[in-house]
Parts: C-alpha cells; sequence; structure tokens
C-alpha cells in the first residue's frame, strides 16, 4: 500500500490498484469500493476489480435507497446522529 501512495496517484487510482491485490491475494470474485456523493445523495463507484468490471457510465452511481448497500448507507447516518447526541 505505502508503494501506491508513494507512486503519487489520485485517490481513485491508488483504489482501483488496491482492489486489484485484494481479488489477486484474497481469491474472491469480485470488489468494489463505493463513496457516498452527498451533492447527488447516491453512493458513487470509485473502484471495481473482478468479475465485476463490466461497467458503464449508467450504473456508476446508485441513488440513496435503491439497493441494499445504499440503504446500509442512508442507515448510518441515523445511526451517527444518535451516537453524537
Amino acid at each position: 500500500m505505502t508503494y501506491l501512495i508513494n507512486r503519487h496517484l489520485s485517490l481513485r487510482e491508488i483504489l482501483q490498484q488496491s482492489n486489484e491485490v485484494v481479488i489477486r491475494n484474497f481469491y474472491i470474485a469480485c470488489a468494489q469500493i463505493w463513496t457516498n456523493n452527498h451533492e447527488i445523495n447516491s453512493l458513487e463507484l470509485q473502484a471495481y476489480a473482478g468479475l465485476g468490471t463490466l461497467c458503464t457510465e449508467s450504473n456508476k452511481f446508485i441513488p440513496i435507497g435503491n439497493l441494499l448497500a445504499s440503504k446500509v448507507v442512508a442507515e448510518s447516518g441515523k445511526f451517527q446522529d444518535m451516537v453524537s447526541s
């Protein structure tokens, strides 16, 4: 990981290469990294590797609440509010 960071890559490139390392070393079928894009209230795909590598612009965003993963993100905000109060 230090090697990737020291190469002055963009965050997205680091995430992509990290995903590829995970696929190779843990023998899993696919890995994806999603971030919460608050501006458009969606999950945004940042990196992917493995079987699910066929990705188009139309499926790089998931509106919060449409799929299980985005529901977890939506609910985590409620949990964080409860913890901080």
